[in-house]
């Protein structure tokens, strides 16, 4: 595995990619297809990413790094939001002060039109020092009033 941590930190993802395979059929790891997926995205085979990243969570549901992928990526490329919900408020659940996850799962409210829980996770970002998260607060509670008037 650590060949493989090393060539992919220098952008070499097929070799790592090689290299985390190997790892794989010598000791089948939550790891192991986790770095797969990260190989498989960098090389822009984005359906092997989702797929070693889903066996990733299935092998250690406790995984965080791989929900919050496994989440984005249902959300940007297959729109699946309530897969992408699921995965994305499982890693909240899973490490609840990393602001950078609950922010993506407030993106994924918010676009979904479901302005209170975004509202609830951008304040949620912002409390744990995620300064962006502050805009995106103000915009979603504009929506939400806007919506109210009519």
């Amino acid at each position: 595995m650590t060949k493989g941590v090393s060539a992919l930190s220098a952008g070499n993802a097929r070799t790592a990619l090689d290299h985390f395979i190997h790892a794989l059929s010598v000791s089948p790891s939550s790891d192991a297809h986790y770095n797969i997926g990260l190989c498989y995205y960098s090389m822009g085979d984005i359906e092997k990413a989702l797929e070693h990243w889903k066996r990733s969570i299935d092998m250690d549901p406790s995984k965080v790094d791989a929900h919050v992928n496994y989440g984005n990526l249902r959300f940007t490329h297959n729109k699946d939001k309530d897969t992408s919900i699921f995965h994305l408020e499982k890693a909240v659940e899973l490490d609840p002060k990393d602001a950078e996850i609950q922010y993506n799962l407030a993106c994924v409210y918010e676009a979904t039109g479901q302005l209170e829980l975004a509202i609830n996770m951008y304040r949620r970002a912002e409390n744990n020092g995620l300064e962006k998260a502050k805009v995106h607060l103000r915009n979603v509670m504009a929506k939400l009033m806007n919506e109210k008037k009519d």
